[in-house]
């Protein structure tokens, strides 16, 4: 019985990643809920200091001084919400069979993470503290999947400036670059069965307390025109982590991304409308459908609502301005399969900003 007690405590706390049917399958670093909330389509639209892990072209548009000195995201998958109810008797020691078969099969998924950023004139400065717990194990009578627990922290600094302008106002060409400074610890494993009924820690979990350092860089470009003072239109391109940010441990790297979109904003008033579409991970071998988002956002003063479709899954969230305080919940599918249709998860995600602009 101890044996199946530190199993079903090592299936709760540590992550899951990818198994061989997702092996083309990474997770970013960064994921903002307001993206997820679009749909992930941000690559033309971005334009404060969040364009940092977007696109740091954007970071052109950041000409006021800001200070995020908090901006935490809790993000959790749907199994692990509708497993609490198992988890916390395992948690006081009350475990049986039942409880173990009813966690297979599924993925108890959460992330935590911490972007604290400073901005101004198109520069932008951000401190990352980012966890990811998980468990994914298949077949209750011959388990096998992946088990993970991965813990990144570091900083990454972004300029974006203004390369020409258009003739009588009519819009601007950007660029920008960042690089990034990154310690990782831990990874996803793939565990035998054998690794599993004999409780090989090292072998299930990995080695999931030496750090080791990457260093990245991204870059991008954006293309704005403004038909009048309402109404623009904009594209964007983006390579995030080019040529791979990997690390020094056998963790995890980072995988380039090569993303290009397009985007149109209309204000009237005090309502200002984003509509964006994107087309990702352009150079990769997936299926073509994972390479579309497409989302919409309506900012009102108080209130914002966003609208979208990642991977050809519907996402959507709800934004509330408070001031110095914001508050975000989003819903969105991710496909952990190479292939639409195959592995979705539905993940929920609360995001809580404080801010001081000046």
């Amino acid at each position: 019985m101890s044996r199946l007690k530190l199993l079903a405590c090592l299936l709760v706390f540590m992550p899951i990643f990818q198994d061989e049917a997702r092996a083309s399958y990474s997770e970013p670093l960064f994921r903002g809920a307001e993206a997820q909330a679009m749909g992930g389509a941000f690559t033309a639209t971005t334009d404060d200091d969040l364009s940092l892990f977007y696109n740091p072209a954007g970071l052109a548009g950041a000409k006021k001084l800001k200070f995020r000195f908090v901006n935490v995201t809790v993000e959790a998958s749907d199994d692990l919400i509708k497993s609490s109810s198992v988890i916390m008797p395992m948690l006081s020691g009350g475990l049986n069979s039942n409880s173990i078969n009813s966690l297979i099969g599924k993925n108890d998924y959460i992330r935590i993470q911490d972007v604290s950023t400073f901005s101004f004139q198109g520069f932008a400065l951000a401190a990352i503290g980012d966890a990811q717990a998980a468990v994914r194990l298949l077949n209750p009578y011959n388990p096998t999947g992946t088990i993970g627990l991965q813990t990144t922290y570091g900083a990454q600094l972004g300029y974006g400036t203004t390369l020409a302008k258009f003739a009588k106002n009519r819009g601007e060409i950007r660029f920008g670059v960042a690089g990034k400074y990154l310690q990782r610890a831990g990874g996803f494993q793939q565990p035998s069965i054998t690794d599993l009924l004999t409780l090989n820690t090292a072998n299930i979990i990995g080695d999931y307390k030496t750090y080791g350092t990457g260093i990245g860089i991204d870059s991008g470009t954006q293309v704005i025109y403004n038909f009048n003072k309402k109404f623009s239109v904009l594209g964007g391109i983006a390579v995030t982590d080019i040529g791979n940010t990997t690390f020094s441990n056998s963790s995890p790297s980072q995988l380039s991304s090569f993303n290009a979109g397009l985007g149109a904003k209309y204000k009237s008033h005090d309502v200002l409308a984003t509509f964006a579409f994107d087309y990702q991970r352009v150079l990769d071998s997936i299926d073509w459908q994972k390479k579309i988002h497409l989302g919409m956002q309506l900012k009102f003063p108080l209130l914002t609502l966003y609208g979208g479709f990642s991977e050809c899954y519907p996402s959507f969230g709800v934004g509330l301005d408070l001031g110095i305080v914001q508050v975000l919940y989003t819903s969105y599918t991710g496909q952990l399969a190479s292939l639409v249709s195959i592995d979705p998860e539905h993940r929920n995600m609360i995001n809580v900003r404080a801010e001081f602009n000046f």
